[in-house]
């Protein structure tokens, strides 16, 4: 059924587009904007930004404050912004809004995002790769490898 709808959406965005003698592009109009500090205040300087699969998460910074911002992919109007602190080193960020607790960190390679209440995680949420589908595979350095003479075998 799913299929069945974005097919057909797919084919009135189309056609609606032939039709009404405009370019137009579906994969612009299908994607939301990535949420950014700048778009907050100009000012912001920009420490982490990542995305999950339903937010667009970051830690900005203006005149040595933290801030988090928060702003959901399905409804652009949907976002938070609230004053925040460096813990631990600076590699994790803490901000709360009324009893919701919200953390930014750093798990090995990723970042995550957990939202907590009444001190139950209620979220949690790890960075996405944004990497374009075209983009060349990442690889690992591989060390070079001798190899072994057919009769050493």
């Amino acid at each position: 059924m799913i299929n069945w709808c974005k097919q057909n959406t797919l084919f009135l965005l189309m056609t609606s587009s032939f039709w009404g003698g405009q370019s137009f592009s579906v994969a612009d109009s299908v994607t939301a904007k990535k949420a950014e500090c700048h778009s907050v205040n100009s000012a912001y300087q920009q420490v982490h930004g990542f995305e999950t699969e339903g937010y667009y998460i970051n830690i900005c910074q203006l005149d040595g404050n933290f801030y988090y911002y928060r702003q959901s992919k399905l409804d652009s109007s949907e976002s938070l912004v609230v004053p925040a602190e460096a813990l631990v080193r600076g590699d994790i960020f803490q901000a709360e809004a009324g009893k919701t607790i919200f953390f930014v960190g750093r798990d090995q390679d990723r970042y995550y995002s957990s939202v907590m209440s009444n001190d139950n995680e209620i979220l949690f949420e790890p960075e996405i790769s944004t990497d374009p589908p075209d983009s060349p595979p990442k690889f690992s350095e591989v060390s070079k490898r001798t190899p072994v003479p057919n009769n050493a075998r």
